[in-house]
């Protein structure tokens, strides 16, 4: 738990921490420079459901898990579900974008070269992965019926959140493959209008989603992208 809770302190301020167990190692404290880091770190350490008590001279102390916090977390993990699932659309557009200005300025770029820059720029661009990031390898575990069953909820929507991003990776993916392979194709390659309205309905049929009310609607807008 401590070694999670440097982490995450780490991540949430730049200024100088000390994270040190408490007496018995019932808890945790930290000793922070300023009280605007002081509240950077509360705010990060409760995200993660923590229960965090504020003391003087910048000392923080984490208690362990609170059902309050938890709570928070499930409301937040809900918001980046939500998000994502609709947001799926918006990074096949990116995709697709991302996928012609590689090829603009690098005109022989490999099929590899594109995918690998497209799906690690929209990995980048995706919000709410810190949410997965900020637990990685966190054991969670807690004796109290209550909190464990509120726990649950939470690992469940992690769990969730992980494969929507999964989704929207591999959504680029398919986009910047497709889109690469209707400009090289063989037997003579397609116009970049065209190019995008297979790029884009292809993505689109990896979750089954359909490109908008009218099904070319969501193409023909990218097809009229400058």
């Amino acid at each position: 738990m401590i070694s999670a809770v440097r982490r995450i302190c780490a991540a949430a301020s730049s200024e100088e921490v000390t994270v040190h167990a408490e007496s018995g190692a019932t808890a945790i404290g930290i000793d922070a420079d300023s009280s605007l880091a002081q509240q950077r770190l509360r705010r990060a350490l409760v995200r993660v459901g923590w229960q965090v008590e504020q003391g003087r001279d910048h000392r923080l102390t984490v208690l362990g898990w609170s059902r309050p916090a938890l709570a928070h977390r499930i409301r937040l993990l809900t918001l980046a579900c939500l998000d994502l699932r609709e947001g799926y659309r918006r990074t096949v557009h990116t995709a697709i974008e991302l996928a012609e200005q590689y090829l603009h300025t690098r005109p022989g770029a490999s099929e590899l070269e594109v995918v690998r820059e497209v799906c690690d720029r929209v990995d980048r661009q995706l919000c709410w992965t810190e949410l997965l990031e900020e637990v990685e390898g966190l054991p969670r575990r807690c004796s109290d019926p209550a909190i464990a069953a509120t726990m649950t909820t939470v690992l469940e929507l992690e769990a969730s959140l992980a494969l929507l991003h999964a989704e929207h990776v591999m959504g680029a993916r398919l986009a910047s493959e497709v889109l690469w392979r209707c400009i090289h194709a063989p037997v003579g390659p397609l116009t970049s209008a065209t190019a995008r309205i297979v790029a884009w309905q292809e993505a689109m049929r990896l979750t089954g989603k359909p490109a908008a009310g009218n099904p070319a609607a969501g193409a023909v807008c990218l097809a009229a992208s400058p």
